[in-house]
């Protein structure tokens, strides 16, 4: 949402991250489906002009690209024979898992977990405090982490 909202507060911390990103190598953009579809309900609740919506997606999804850089949209996962069956199945294991403890993660999260894991992929950029108790994940949580001296630091 911060992304394609410019008005959002958030979005200053999403364009200092990126201006961030273009100082390293070997640095690769992943998102996936579903958080397309979370961004598309999040922003049609908040009223934001469908169309403007629809066309911003189909735009990700053309180009692969978000600013200046690649954007690789995630499957469920890259495994062959890997149907929706298996996804349920590891989904039910990891709602009962994440479901547990304290700050737990909603079912949107979970999903996303889910994806991260199947993907191999272990960091997430986010400004969610719920994937921080996610173990074996990395989370930059843009709210928090202080990405270059010269740039500022919002805490919640």
């Amino acid at each position: 949402m911060a992304e394609f909202n410019k008005k959002d507060p958030r979005h200053t911390l999403l364009t200092n991250f990126f201006k961030h990103l273009k100082g390293l190598n070997n640095t690769d953009l992943c998102s996936s489906k579903w958080a397309l579809t979370e961004l598309y309900n999040r922003l049609t609740k908040d009223q934001i002009e469908e169309l403007k919506i629809v066309k911003y997606i189909k735009d990700l999804l053309d180009k692969n690209t978000i600013r200046s850089f690649k954007l690789k949209f995630l499957d469920v996962s890259p495994t062959k024979g890997y149907d929706f069956n298996h996804f349920f199945n590891h989904l039910t294991g990891d709602l009962i898992k994440f479901k547990t403890g304290p700050n737990r993660p909603g079912l949107g999260d979970i999903l996303h977990i889910r994806i991260m894991k199947n993907n191999r992929i272990n960091t997430i950029v986010t400004f969610d405090a719920d994937f921080e108790v996610i173990e074996g994940f990395t989370t930059i949580n843009l709210y928090k982490t202080k990405i270059h001296p010269a740039l500022p630091t919002t805490n919640i």
